[in-house]
Protein backbone atom coordinates (compact mmCIF):
# COMPACT_ATOMS: atom_id res chain seq x y z
CA UNK A 1 0.00 0.00 0.00
CA UNK A 2 1.93 3.36 -0.69
CA UNK A 3 1.99 6.41 1.62
CA UNK A 4 1.91 9.56 1.98
CA UNK A 5 5.26 10.24 0.87
CA UNK A 6 5.30 7.92 -2.73
CA UNK A 7 2.35 10.37 -4.19
CA UNK A 8 4.45 13.25 -2.77
CA UNK A 9 5.74 14.87 -6.07
CA UNK A 10 9.81 15.29 -6.02
CA UNK A 11 11.83 18.20 -4.69
CA UNK A 12 13.14 20.94 -6.38
CA UNK A 13 16.88 21.40 -6.55
CA UNK A 14 18.81 24.49 -5.35
CA UNK A 15 21.74 25.76 -7.45
CA UNK A 16 24.12 23.46 -5.51
CA UNK A 17 22.26 20.53 -6.54
CA UNK A 18 20.30 19.71 -2.94
CA UNK A 19 16.39 19.34 -2.35
CA UNK A 20 14.63 21.46 -0.94
CA UNK A 21 12.09 19.56 0.29
CA UNK A 22 10.23 20.20 3.79
CA UNK A 23 10.76 16.24 5.02
CA UNK A 24 12.22 18.16 8.23
CA UNK A 25 8.91 19.87 8.84
CA UNK A 26 6.89 16.27 9.44
CA UNK A 27 3.68 15.96 11.33
CA UNK A 28 5.64 15.13 14.60
CA UNK A 29 7.42 18.56 14.14
CA UNK A 30 4.24 19.92 14.18
CA UNK A 31 2.74 17.94 17.21
CA UNK A 32 5.70 18.71 18.91
CA UNK A 33 5.21 22.97 18.32
CA UNK A 34 1.62 22.32 19.39
CA UNK A 35 2.53 20.73 22.78
CA UNK A 36 4.48 23.15 23.45
CA UNK A 37 1.66 25.63 22.88
CA UNK A 38 -0.39 23.95 24.66
CA UNK A 39 1.56 23.96 27.80
CA UNK A 40 2.64 27.55 28.00
CA UNK A 41 -1.14 28.10 27.64
CA UNK A 42 -1.88 25.94 30.54
CA UNK A 43 1.20 27.53 32.56
CA UNK A 44 -0.65 30.80 32.00
CA UNK A 45 -4.04 29.99 32.50
CA UNK A 46 -2.47 28.37 35.93
CA UNK A 47 -1.09 31.63 37.38
CA UNK A 48 -3.76 34.05 36.07
CA UNK A 49 -6.08 31.96 37.95
CA UNK A 50 -3.60 31.28 41.10
CA UNK A 51 -2.74 35.20 41.20
CA UNK A 52 -3.29 37.57 43.76
CA UNK A 53 -5.75 39.96 41.91
CA UNK A 54 -8.33 37.23 41.18
CA UNK A 55 -8.38 35.87 44.96
CA UNK A 56 -11.66 37.86 46.15
CA UNK A 57 -13.67 36.86 42.73
CA UNK A 58 -13.21 33.64 43.61
CA UNK A 59 -13.91 33.87 46.94
CA UNK A 60 -17.27 35.61 46.24
CA UNK A 61 -18.12 32.98 43.43
CA UNK A 62 -17.36 30.14 45.99
CA UNK A 63 -20.19 31.73 48.07
CA UNK A 64 -22.92 32.00 45.32
CA UNK A 65 -24.28 28.32 45.87
CA UNK A 66 -24.88 29.71 49.54
CA UNK A 67 -26.45 32.68 48.74
CA UNK A 68 -30.77 33.30 49.22
CA UNK A 69 -32.98 34.59 46.35
CA UNK A 70 -32.16 38.25 47.32
CA UNK A 71 -28.08 37.70 47.14
CA UNK A 72 -27.28 37.15 50.69
CA UNK A 73 -25.32 34.55 52.70
CA UNK A 74 -27.53 33.38 55.61
CA UNK A 75 -25.50 33.48 59.46
CA UNK A 76 -23.23 30.89 60.52
CA UNK A 77 -25.60 28.85 62.71
CA UNK A 78 -23.29 26.79 64.43
CA UNK A 79 -20.90 28.52 67.86
CA UNK A 80 -17.43 27.34 65.78
CA UNK A 81 -16.36 28.36 62.64
CA UNK A 82 -15.68 25.17 61.72
CA UNK A 83 -17.52 22.46 59.72
CA UNK A 84 -18.83 19.29 61.23
CA UNK A 85 -17.07 16.61 59.64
Amino acid sequence: MPTCKAWATPAAEDESGRSMSFDALDINLIRGVVLILLILAFAALWAWAWSRKRKEVFREASMLPLEEDFGQVPPNDSKTERTKE
